[in-house]
């Protein structure tokens, strides 16, 4: 009985530090978007990270990219990586940077700006969910125990 309370509290508790880790994800980036000009920059390279071998592709590639701001060129490596290229090499992208320090930049795309919240709002719902069946699951285990201790005590 306080066992699955006890499993239920910690889901719960796992899943409001996942939310709140999104909320401050979400509101980094907003902030980072709203702050930011955008530029054209280019993909020169990827970076590879990982082996391929055992008729497996383990490799993920990180397109590097590079623009102009000032007359200056910056590079950066995206965060966000995938086992396909999503880009091809010298693609044009656009890239968000941040005019006080445009070494601070990322490439102007869906899963690349918003990956880390979609992901840990999946997650933290899945641990909310996990805590509300857990708890209940043990809630219904006790009303049934109670019922069967009626029908032995009548």
């Amino acid at each position: 009985m306080k066992k699955y309370w006890n499993i239920s509290t910690q889901l719960w508790l796992v899943s409001g530090i996942l939310f709140i880790y999104c909320f401050f994800v979400w509101r980094k980036e907003s902030s980072f978007i709203n702050q930011s000009s955008l530029t054209k920059g280019q993909v020169f390279q990827f970076q590879k990270i990982g082996k391929s071998g055992n008729h497996r592709n383990d490799t993920i590639y990180y397109p590097q990219v590079s623009f102009m701001v000032n007359g200056q060129e910056y590079q950066f490596v995206s965060n966000l990586g995938s086992s396909s290229k999503r880009f091809e090499l010298g693609e044009k992208v656009e890239v968000y940077y941040n005019p006080i320090d445009p070494t601070k930049a990322q490439i102007k795309d869906y899963w690349e700006s918003w990956f880390g919240f979609i992901a840990s709002l999946i997650v933290g719902a899945g641990f909310c969910l996990m805590g509300f069946l857990t708890w209940f699951l043990s809630t219904r285990h006790q009303l049934k125990e109670l019922e069967s201790k009626k029908r032995k005590g009548n």
